[in-house]
C-alpha cells in the first residue's frame, strides 16, 4: 500500500495510513520508513510536515540513520537555511555515532554557502572534512579521495588541507606517500609552512630515513 501511494505521489495518503495503521497497533515504523517517508516529504518541498516525523522517530527510539539526516541537510540548504543544516550536521556526527559523514552531506553543505557567497566557510569545511576523515584510523585513502574531489566543485585544497594529510601519512608511516604530496603541494604554488616541514621531518626522524629519503 505504501509503494502504491509513493508512486502516485500521494504523501498525504502515505501520512494518512501510517497514522491509521499506528492507531491501531498494527505498525510501528522502523527507520527505513520514516526515512523514505521524510525523503518523499523533503523532495515535495513539505519540510513542515517532514519535521514532525523526524521529532517522533527521536521520541519513539527510532534512531535516524544518515539518510534521514542527509535528507534534512539537503533540503535546509535548497532553502537557503544553512545555519539549520549545520546544526543538523553537527548533532549527527556528536549524537548518532556518525564520526565520519559521506560525502553527500558535505556537498550539500558546501552547496548552501556556496549558494550564499560564503567563501570562507566552504574553506573551512574542507579543511575540516579532510581533517576528520584522515583523523580516523585506517581512512587516509578516503581523506585523499575528498582532496582529488574538490576540484569537480571548483574548490581548490590549501595549505592546511595539505599539511593535515602530509602529517596523516607521516604518523601512518607513508612516507613516500607524504612526499609526493609535499611536492604536489608546492607544484600547486602553495609555499609549505613550518607545519609541513615538520611534519615531514618527525616522520622521517621517527622511521629513521632522514638521510635516504631526502637524497631520493
Amino acid at each position: 500500500m505504501f509503494e502504491g501511494l509513493y508512486s502516485r505521489g500521494d504523501n498525504a495518503g502515505v501520512l494518512k495510513l501510517l497514522r491509521n495503521m499506528e492507531s491501531h497497533g498494527r505498525y510501528r515504523p522502523n527507520a527505513v520508513v520514516c526515512s523514505t517517508i521524510i525523503d518523499n516529504l523533503c523532495k515535495d518541498q513539505l519540510l513542515p510536515h517532514a519535521l514532525p516525523l523526524f521529532a517522533e522517530m527521536k521520541t519513539e527510539s527510532i534512531p535516524p540513520d544518515v539518510v534521514t539526516y542527509n535528507t534534512f541537510i539537503d533540503m535546509y540548504c535548497k532553502e537557503g537555511m544553512v545555519d539549520e543544516a549545520r546544526a543538523i550536521f553537527e548533532h549527527m556526527i556528536k549524537n548518532c555515532q556518525i564520526p565520519i559523514p559521506d560525502i553527500i552531506s558535505y556537498s550539500a553543505l558546501l552547496d548552501g554557502y556556496g549558494l550564499r557567497g560564503e567563501m570562507d566557510e566552504i574553506e573551512n569545511l574542507m579543511n575540516l572534512m579532510v581533517k576528520r576523515t584522515a583523523n580516523q584510523s585506517g581512512k587516509v585513502d578516503r581523506a585523499l579521495g575528498l582532496l582529488q574531489e574538490m576540484p569537480l566543485k571548483e574548490l581548490y585544497p590549501n595549505v592546511v588541507t595539505y599539511n593535515t594529510l602530509i602529517d596523516a601519512w607521516c604518523k601512518d608511516k607513508r612516507l613516500t606517500d607524504g612526499k609526493k604530496l609535499f611536492k604536489e603541494m608546492k607544484d600547486h604554488g602553495l609555499k609549505p609552512n613550518v607545519v609541513t616541514l615538520s611534519s615531514l621531518l618527525d616522520g622521517l626522524c621517527k622511521n629513521a630515513k632522514i638521510v635516504k629519503q631526502w637524497k631520493q
